[in-house]
């Protein structure tokens, strides 16, 4: 069952990593300044990104308890409530990377020189972020239903047409030999503008795709009817939600100050960061696949109001993960030279990188373990457990473990990387103490009694 659920999620994201890889390494072929532009863009789409994050964690938590209670009703309102807040959300995140991309390069402590390139990107994607957004929740609707393969379909679907684009958009005309047969590609020679336009492109499509689908299906179907706003489901997806984006905001507004950190050691150290992150994605995949598997079956199980089953399903899922993310580890500990190498060609960035890598992949089981038992908090209602978890271990040891090392012991990329590990170790520990000695399954029987006196 854990499988099931995992294992199209985790073919979606080595399919993304993939492309992501070829995403990377084009925008990174264009340079260190290029790798930099983009890396400083990243973390504030994704601390924007947050808030959607938070409603589709939301979406998904309801209907899947819906589902397991067998309210398929309720499931279908849940959709168009959803559908009802990503079109504000969205919106509301477009304008605001519109009005501050001019800011954005200059705040980050770029150099002058990339900053107008910056700011080109950064607007680029904005226009596709509204029908990004609808993807993105009406992804973890579908997944809370239990179909974890239509939105692995739609990733993949998406990122081809990114990488098209990007072959067409980013570089000049140009000849290509495969084998004994030459041939000439048209290219626009857009550079780091023509990666923009290629992701907002394919994001936007997907977009449109996944509302027609939405349409037609019979489990999750979007009614335009049930769009009028429903006190009840919509303070039901906050409830779940709120903490959910509050922990994202933590996250992603460290990782922005990360970057902030990095940018000051130099163009060089600041592209190493971002593709270091690139390549550990690797860890990432299975730990993000088992995470949705968790919120999904304990989701579905408290439905059903069958406690010590989701206990249980939520335990052989992080057993499972464990022994994805530690062969994940594996090569990313002894394949970083070659995982850096397929990003960049410059070797200083390399050895950098390689640097970071190494220091995180040790513990990148915490990693792995920490996303499956928030995943089961999740899926339980419990949302706050891990928002008030990850601000701690981010805001209270990373963050100034980082400052210290950076600032005191003259650290470099490796010290900002090791304030990340230890960051892990203790987020880890957290959260499967809070998961098997929290207070989850008393509250949600108390809730149940309530509503049955």
């Amino acid at each position: 069952m854990v499988l099931s659920l995992a294992l199209p999620i985790l073919a979606e994201n080595l399919l993304l990593s993939m492309m992501e890889y070829v995403d990377t390494a084009m925008v990174g072929s264009l340079g260190p300044n290029a790798t930099a532009s983009v890396a400083c863009t990243t973390p504030v789409i994704w601390l924007l990104n947050s808030v959607i994050m938070a409603l589709a964690i939301g979406a998904t938590v309801v209907v899947a308890q819906s589902i397991g209670a067998g309210n398929h009703q309720k499931a279908q309102k849940v959709s168009a409530q959803a559908f009802l807040m990503v079109l504000i959300l969205g919106t509301a995140i477009s304008g605001t990377l519109l009005l501050l991309c001019r800011k954005i390069p200059v705040l980050m402590g770029l150099d002058p020189e990339i900053q107008t390139t910056t700011t080109a990107y950064i607007a680029i994607l904005a226009l596709g972020m509204p029908l990004h957004c609808t993807s993105a929740v009406f992804y973890g609707v579908i997944r809370g239903a239990g179909d974890t393969r239509t939105p692995m379909a739609l990733s993949c679907f998406a990122n081809i047409c990114n990488i098209i684009g990007n072959f067409l958009l980013i570089y000049t005309t140009r000849e290509i030999t495969l084998g004994s047969f030459t041939f000439t590609l048209w290219g626009a020679g857009l550079g780091v503008a023509g990666a923009a336009i290629a992701s907002s492109f394919a994001r936007m499509l997907a977009g449109l795709i996944v509302i027609l689908l939405m349409l037609r299906r019979t489990d999750v179907t979007l009614r335009f009817k049930e769009m009028k706003p429903d006190g009840p489901i919509l303070r039901e997806i906050i409830h779940i939600g709120l903490p959910a984006a509050m922990e994202r905001i933590a996250i992603n507004g460290g990782h922005l100050l990360y970057a902030r950190l990095v940018s000051g050691l130099g163009t060089i150290t600041l592209a190493a960061h971002q593709l270091a992150q690139s390549a550990e994605s690797i860890c990432y995949l299975p730990a993000m696949a088992f995470e949705t598997a968790a919120t999904t079956l304990a989701g579905q199980s408290v439905g059903a109001q069958d406690y010590p089953e989701c206990r249980r399903r939520v335990w052989m899922t992080a057993r499972l993960c464990i022994c994805f993310v530690a062969v994940s580890a594996l090569i990313l500990f002894f394949g970083c030279g070659f995982l850096l190498g397929l990003l960049t060609p410059s070797a200083e960035v390399i050895a950098e990188g390689s640097i970071a890598l190494r220091t995180v992949a040790v513990f990148e089981l915490c990693y792995g373990i920490a996303a499956v038992f928030s995943g089961g908090l999740r899926g339980v209602g419990a949302t706050r457990e891990p928002f008030y978890v990850c601000l701690g271990t981010m805001w209270l040891l990373r963050i100034p473990l980082a400052l210290f090392l950076l600032n005191f012991m003259n650290g470099g990329i490796g010290a900002v990387w090791f304030a990340m590990s230890m960051d892990l170790l203790l987020r880890c520990s957290l959260l499967v103490y809070r998961f098997h000695k929290g207070n989850w399954e008393r509250k949600l029987r108390n809730s149940k009694e309530k509503q049955y006196d």
